[in-house]
């Protein structure tokens, strides 16, 4: 397996699919065609110039993924509304449908490799800072939103809540990866406390939901800080 050429189509979708899709295009592609044409774009911009680095096969990979990145979130905006209490669900399975495109392509391509196991591990490290910061949050609120009815009426994210969830899921990740495991569920613990605090002195929340959202952070950089060494 071409390790270099995985981690750079992945990093190319995260900065397309997450890092450079705000609010407004993630509302629009999720009402207008137009707005998944947009959206689509961009992550085929980004897959183009990362992926330029691997010569033909890299740019072709990029345009054959880009076209079905649009094909897939299309029928995700068709079957949306069939699923509004189940949010988590139809993101995850959209994310396993791209990823299972990307793999298929690197294993039907065979490209070969341009950069050293330092470098992937890095670009690893980068994919995972980059999730936790921008991908933890969603989930979160995604599931609070299938949840609770009063928490689906109202907007998205509030005011900074999607930076202070990326810091502290930031923290909780590196207690797990840097420390051993006494010192990492008193930290862990701490932190913890700190958010929930956070949490309940800014937003409206109760404390099931703060619970969720605790666990959600918890689960998600654990899992970061695993697959990092892995």
């Amino acid at each position: 397996m071409n390790s270099d050429f995985f981690m750079v189509f992945i990093l190319a979708h995260i900065f397309g699919d997450f890092v450079f899709q705000s609010g407004k295009i993630a509302k629009l592609k999720s009402q207008e065609t137009k707005g998944v044409i947009y959206h689509s774009l961009i992550v085929l911009a980004f897959q183009v110039v990362f992926l330029s680095v691997f010569g033909v096969k890299g740019i072709f990979a990029a345009l054959i993924s880009g076209a079905l990145h649009f094909g897939i979130d299309y029928c995700k905006r068709l079957v949306g509304k069939y699923f509004e209490k189940s949010s988590v669900l139809l993101f995850f399975g959209d994310q396993a449908l791209h990823f299972l495109v990307i793999a298929a392509l690197q294993r039907l391509l065979k490209p070969e490799s341009v950069f050293s196991q330092e470098t992937v591990f890095l670009m690893k490290g980068t994919i995972i800072l980059v999730a936790l910061a921008f991908v933890n949050a969603l989930v979160a609120k995604m599931l609070l939103r299938d949840l609770f009815a009063n928490i689906r009426q109202n907007g998205f994210f509030y005011k900074w809540e999607r930076i202070r969830d990326a810091v502290f899921s930031l923290l909780f990740f590196l207690s797990f990866w840097k420390l051993d495991v006494p010192a990492s569920l008193g930290v862990v613990s701490l932190l913890g406390a700190a958010y929930l605090w956070d949490q309940k002195t800014r937003y409206p929340y109760g404390y099931a939901a703060l619970g969720i959202k605790l666990a959600c952070c918890l689960t998600l950089s654990y899992i970061g800080s695993v697959l990092l060494i892995a």
